[in-house]
């Protein structure tokens, strides 16, 4: 059985090979159902990878655990108001910062998590005891 990672990275370049041969449009033209075909075809790719993501954020949150000890204070308030499902304009009036910082924050707590989008880093901070379960 072929590694996940191997081929989440093979999706990858397959998506940013594909991107770039679209945008190619000067040197290449290629016929509106190829294009469709080759969106098509990332989409499916893209939803793949992001359930590989998500599926992997929900079964192993401690293989994350180091990382989430790496976030500043302020990425752990932040990460935590995701996992309330806080908008940035939330966040920012609830920790007295404007919305830009607040994208800076979040950017950072992804590339530190090495996640996709904010909703798997809530859902992370759920999976990793950071919010307090509703129950």
């Amino acid at each position: 059985m072929a590694d996940p990672l191997f081929k989440n990275i093979e999706h990858l370049k397959i998506i940013q090979l594909t991107h770039e041969l679209i945008e190619a449009k000067h040197e290449i033209s290629l016929q509106n159902e190829v294009k469709i075909l080759l969106l098509a075809e990332i989409a499916k790719l893209t939803a793949e990878l992001e359930q590989a993501r998500l599926t992997e954020v929900i079964q192993a949150p401690d293989k994350h655990q180091a990382a989430l000890e790496k976030l500043t204070p302020r990425q752990r308030e932040v990460i935590v108001m995701l996992g309330h499902g806080a908008s940035n304009k939330d966040i920012a009036q609830s920790l007295d910062l404007v919305e830009a910082t607040v994208k800076i924050h979040v950017q950072g707590i992804l590339r530190k998590l090495n996640l996709s989008n904010r909703v798997q880093a809530g859902l992370l901070a759920v999976r990793c005891g950071l919010v307090a379960s509703s129950h």
